[in-house]
């Protein structure tokens, strides 16, 4: 968790100086505008952090969370034992702002259920007016909430990020983590770990297949039959996707035509082989045959790791 930030007295004057600007903005004179700026990318498991302070002589009774990711950014209060949230309230701007009346904050959480010791506010950068790249977008946030005793249930004061009645700042961050991709293996690996398989089974062309009977088909030759040779790129794509592989549009499309392929083609019996040749009872079958081997080139870029995620 990042350090927690203590207000620089620069922006302390810089904000009241902005408020005594606007006219007739300031509800009460006496409030601490404390501004904490925030350099590094801030994620849910390393956010920027504020301390939650209660009264004129700022008690910590919590700890405030911010940090976002590519649509919204998330404000988290925790609260310190002995202590509760009673409501809870976000004002959050692109602009600087005056202190204003928690109750005419955008975000407003109603009263809270009793023992609630931690809350989040999710906020669409797009409310925000932030759409596109918004990378380094400063945010004003005035985070508050009314403050229960844990032991009484009885509300002891209220509470704002940063200092009592102020405000802390956030720069949106856009140097976030990679999603994980995840990685791949081929029908091989699959064929001879049982025990990585991450399902006891899968159900292709709406017929269910246990792991035993699927690995017996993994063994079975191809001999031509496109049912076997997209078969087996099959199985070891929805394996790796179902251990947590991400699939690019090409994929995912390929997946959606290998499940509809082996729907329309079955054999009488309706299970997996199927016998689909390049020809079939000495007819010509070449545009069925070539379109599972077409889909089955996907995948088996797909399990190789030279289509998406890489080889495990």
């Amino acid at each position: 968790m990042r350090t927690i930030h203590r207000s620089p007295a620069l922006f302390m004057l810089a904000f009241v100086a902005l408020v005594t600007m606007i006219t007739g903005c300031m509800a009460e004179t006496d409030a601490d505008d404390s501004i904490g700026v925030t350099t590094q990318a801030a994620t849910a498991s390393n956010p920027d952090t504020y301390p939650f302070s209660m009264g004129n002589t700022n008690i910590q009774v919590g700890t405030i969370s911010v940090w976002n990711d590519t649509t919204n950014v998330y404000v988290r209060y925790d609260m310190l034992p002995g202590y509760e949230l009673a409501d809870a309230h976000l004002c959050i701007s692109t602009t600087a702002f005056p202190w204003t009346p928690p109750g005419q904050c955008p975000y407003n959480a109603g009263t809270l259920p009793a023992d609630t010791t931690t809350y989040t506010f999710t906020v669409p950068l797009a409310d925000l007016g932030l759409t596109g790249e918004s990378c380094g977008a400063l945010l004003y946030l005035q985070v508050h909430a009314a403050i229960n005793d844990a032991a009484t249930d009885s509300q002891v004061g209220s509470a704002y990020a940063g200092t009592f009645k102020g405000h802390v700042a956030y720069t949106v961050s856009c140097d976030l983590p990679p999603q994980s991709l995840g990685c791949t293996y081929t029908q091989g690996f699959w064929k001879t770990h049982p025990s990585a398989w991450p399902v006891p089974g899968l159900t292709i062309g709406g017929v269910y297949y246990s792991r035993s009977q699927l690995i017996n088909f993994l063994k079975t030759s191809p001999r031509g039959d496109a049912s076997i040779i997209m078969g087996h790129q099959l199985v070891a794509a929805l394996l790796n996707v179902a251990s947590g592989a991400s699939t690019n549009p090409e994929v995912a499309q390929a997946l959606l035509d290998a499940e509809a392929w082996m729907t329309a083609n079955k054999d009488a019996d309706g299970t997996l082989p199927y016998g689909i040749r390049p020809t079939a009872d000495g007819v010509p079958n070449p545009a069925v045959w070539d379109a599972a081997i077409n889909i089955g080139a996907v995948l088996d870029l797909f399990n190789n790791g030279f289509d998406g995620p890489p080889h495990c």
